[in-house]
């Protein structure tokens, strides 16, 4: 969890973040493929509880 706000209408927010990364040339030697590793690792964080980063 990053922030719990209120706003003017008294509304509650929560904020959270999730990353993936992937590391040049161990998880990709081009831009798209560093991409997709880079999804696939944010993939996981989200289907584990979200609120995380991983590296592929």
């Amino acid at each position: 969890m990053i922030a719990d706000l209120t706003l003017a209408t008294g509304e509650q927010v929560h904020l959270s973040a999730s990353a993936g990364g992937a590391a040049f040339p161990e998880q990709g030697e081009d831009f798209i493929s560093l991409c997709r590793s880079a999804d696939a690792a944010l993939y996981n964080v989200k289907q584990n509880g979200k609120g995380a980063f991983k590296i592929k």
